[in-house]
């Protein structure tokens, strides 16, 4: 078999080359995009995502934004089961933040109806009223609670940002499907959510 020499000037394009054996790369670990949606007009009193979490991966990733579609309204996250969200008072969680004139701005629930986001945000086309970037652990293990780090950039009704950094658990260990976003006061106008799995190997 002739074998031809390549020079340091590069490769003869002109030559015929013939290729033996197989290709491999690493394909461990990645995303996978399980779901998510966006709308500029979804107008709704809760965002649900149904069906994204399944014993597939043992982690996923939440990413994305939502505006309110009036001023003052908190931004709330709670998981769904199979029945629907779960409103009982097993959140438990912090969020330690701190605004543009650095002053602190906290978090936190003890035996919650829901993950709290945000305080009062602004509506503001222009704006989001939270941009947010959560991981979930185990939300589809029944023997596991479902835990969540993470972290959020609110601007509120006054234009006042904060950075927030934290996380939580919903201390039922069962089989979570979803999850939902909602508000103590009015509805999601727009949103951009992206959900996805993480690859083990």
């Amino acid at each position: 078999m002739a074998f031809t020499l390549l020079k340091p000037t590069g490769i003869d394009l002109s030559q015929t080359f013939a290729f033996t054996g197989g290709v491999t790369g690493d394909n461990s670990g990645g995303l996978v995009r399980v779901g998510g949606g966006a709308s500029e007009s979804a107008n709704t009193g809760n965002l649900a995502f149904d069906n994204v979490f399944t014993s597939t991966y043992k982690t996923y990733l939440v990413v994305g934004w939502i505006n309110k579609i009036s001023d003052g309204s908190q931004v709330l996250m709670r998981v769904k089961n199979a029945s629907g969200d779960k409103s009982n008072a097993g959140y438990k969680y912090g969020f330690n933040g701190v605004n543009q004139s650095g002053t602190n701005s906290d978090i936190t629930g003890n035996g919650d109806t829901k993950f709290r986001l945000s305080g009062g945000s602004v509506s503001n086309d222009g704006h989001t009223s939270v941009n947010l970037s959560f991981w979930f652990y185990n939300p589809a293990d029944s023997s596991k609670v479902t835990a969540i780090n993470g972290f959020t950039t609110e601007t509120d009704e006054s234009y006042v940002v904060t950075a927030r950094a934290g996380g939580g658990e919903h201390q039922v260990a069962e089989v979570h499907h979803g999850l939902m976003f909602t508000g103590n006061a009015q509805n999601i106008e727009r949103y951009c959510i992206n959900i996805f799995g993480v690859k083990d190997s």
